[in-house]
């Protein structure tokens, strides 16, 4: 039988720690990443709360689901991401509506 590593329990407790703050702020946590001796993350889905972390921008561009922001900040030596999505589907709703008026 192995034991983890003392380096991994503390990132874990580190983590629980800071996803039970986020969610103490009202946040809400997606997932907590720990991969060996890096740095854990925490995974959140943005709102209004978010800005208060003070993350900086780190990644953007486009893919299959539209453009998007990536964001970063570190909390008690983890690190907290979130990506915020700028979806274009609201003003392509409209365009059957408006097909079907030039019809009439």
């Amino acid at each position: 039988m192995t034991t983890s590593h003392p380096d991994i329990k503390v990132s874990l407790l580190r983590a629980s720690h800071v996803a039970a703050q986020l969610v103490q702020d009202g946040l809400r946590v997606e997932e907590i990443r720990i991969h060996g001796r890096a740095q854990p993350a925490v995974q959140i889905c943005p709102n209004r709360y978010t800005s208060t972390l003070n993350g900086r921008r780190y990644a953007w561009g486009s893919d299959v689901q539209g453009p998007f922001e990536r964001y970063a900040a570190l909390m008690d030596g983890v690190q907290v991401q979130w990506e915020i999505r700028r979806n274009r589907l609201a003003r392509l709703a409209t365009l059957p509506y408006r097909e079907a008026l030039n019809d009439t």
